[in-house]
Parts: C-alpha cells; sequence; structure tokens
C-alpha cells in the first residue's frame, strides 16, 4: 500500500518558512514511509504555507501517471492524498461523471469526486481499506479519516 503524510499548521509565525523549506521537510517525512510505494511521490503546499500534503505510491488499480497524487480538482480548491483501496469505485465514477473532471482511472480519486457531491457526509460512501487526508481551500475544512476496520 502506499503512504501519505500532512500538515496543518494553525499558528502565524514571526519569522514565515520557505515554501521550499516546507517541501523538504514533507520530503524528509515521505523518506520515512518510502518502502509503502516505489512508483511515484508526490507532494503539495499552499500558498501560504499552513498545509501541505505528502504521497508515497504503491501502483496498483491505475499504474499510469494520472493516478500520482496529490489529486486536486480543477478549480485547485480540494486537494487530497489517499492510501488504500476503495470499492465501488467504478459505479462512483459512472454516477459522477457528469460533475468531475477524472483525470485518471486510480480508485482513489473519486474521493475529491464524493466529496464535491456529498460534502462532509462523503465519508458515509467509503468503503474499502484507506486512509486520506483532504484539504479544502475555500471552507479551510481539514479532513483526515480511516475506514472503520476494527
Amino acid at each position: 500500500m502506499c503512504g501519505i503524510g500532512a500538515f496543518l499548521d494553525f499558528h502565524n509565525h514571526s519569522q514565515p518558512v520557505s515554501h521550499q523549506q516546507l517541501e523538504s521537510e514533507i520530503d524528509n517525512g515521505l523518506d520515512f514511509i518510502k518502502h509503502r510505494g516505489p512508483d511515484a511521490r508526490g507532494k503539495w503546499v499552499n500558498a501560504d504555507g499552513r498545509v501541505g500534503l505528502g504521497h508515497i505510491r504503491l501502483s496498483i488499480v491505475d499504474p499510469s501517471p494520472s493516478g500520482n497524487q496529490p489529486f486536486h480538482d480543477s478549480r485547485g480548491d480540494i486537494h487530497a492524498v489517499v492510501n488504500g483501496e476503495l470499492y465501488d469505485h467504478e459505479r462512483y465514477r459512472e454516477q459522477l461523471a457528469s460533475e468531475f473532471d477524472f483525470k485518471g482511472n486510480s480508485d482513489c480519486e473519486i474521493v475529491i469526486a464524493l466529496y464535491k457531491h456529498y460534502g462532509a457526509s462523503f465519508l458515509s460512501h467509503l468503503r474499502g481499506e484507506f486512509a486520506l487526508v483532504l484539504w479544502d481551500a475555500k471552507r479551510e475544512l481539514f479532513f483526515a479519516a480511516r475506514d472503520r476496520r476494527n
């Protein structure tokens, strides 16, 4: 399985940290979990440096580069990293194709589409083995969730 990392900074720093330094910190974190995915590595930090997402990829469902993460919606407002396997992704892909511009065939790409369609209740529609982090910049909403395994 893949690996994910994220940060959310609540503080206003007297000495701002550079974007490059934040990306470096994400890279350092991803180095700790690099064994979880040899196929790709991705990171994203928002413009003000308050939110960052990182992903290490093990390609299974969609080995193409279009499945690389973090995922972003077409407006650049919603961002997500997902680890795991999501069931029924084909059904949701068909259901939401008119509302969401899917870039590839990754099962994990449905997370943003479900969030845009259902809002916070999107979590009740996810089935599978997963962990995720989602950032909605417009609402300044940060989600971290995992499946309901015991």
